[in-house]
């Protein structure tokens, strides 16, 4: 941190060569620029400085990240989830701010970093759009990964906080990949059952 006049610059730092780490530190001098919360570009150089110290632990870097497959990165993620629970012990929430961890990371502020790798990487949708995103995709998925693992509704509803029954069908759009391994036994039988039927007929050749 630098203090000119009357306001506080951050900057990200390498732990042993001290050299400022550019793009995250020019992401908060542009916060800062923008006029931004002080506390909320305060908790943002916490929160950086906290996952470029989980990857120079792990020997990684965001380019690294970046080019992982999209099951690695889940793996990736995940394993940074349980860095922060063996860091922070049991917390309510899933993102926590790193000076208080009993408090929750800002909606906006996630959001706005994810953005902002969105728009660097240049990632677009299907339709050639940047890609949009907003928080409530980690819901989605939670709800669509319960529905694949065939729990009842009334504890999709409780788990996800909904209080009635009406929500739950909207997790229930049983993905393509997920249909055809669970159909790919009666599939299979039902292909041996015909042809043992077509082998009976005269003159047809498979």
């Amino acid at each position: 941190m630098q203090t000119e006049k009357s306001k506080k610059y951050y900057f990200i730092r390498e732990e042993v060569s001290q050299e400022i780490v550019l793009l995250p530190s020019q992401y908060l001098m542009h916060k800062m620029r923008a006029k931004g919360s002080p506390n909320t570009i305060k908790r943002s150089a916490l929160v950086i400085s906290y996952y470029l110290n989980y990857l120079s632990e792990n020997q990684l870097t965001m380019e690294d990240v970046w080019n992982m497959k999209y099951e690695k990165q889940q793996e990736h993620f995940t394993d940074f989830l349980i860095y922060t629970k063996e860091r922070y012990g049991e917390t309510e929430y899933v993102f926590v701010k790193k000076d208080d961890p009993t408090k929750p990371y800002q909606y906006g502020m996630i959001q706005a970093q994810v953005m902002r790798m969105i728009r660097q990487k240049d990632i677009r949708d299907d339709n050639g759009e940047l890609l949009k995103f907003g928080t409530h995709i980690f819901r989605h998925c939670y709800g669509k990964k319960l529905t694949e693992l065939h729990i009842e509704d009334w504890m999709i509803a409780r788990l996800l906080g909904h209080k009635t029954l009406q929500s739950v069908h909207h997790y229930r759009r049983i993905g393509n990949k997920v249909m055809a391994d669970e159909t790919r036994k009666t599939r299979e039988k039902m292909d041996l059952i015909l042809m043992d039927i077509i082998k009976g007929w005269d003159g047809y050749e498979l």
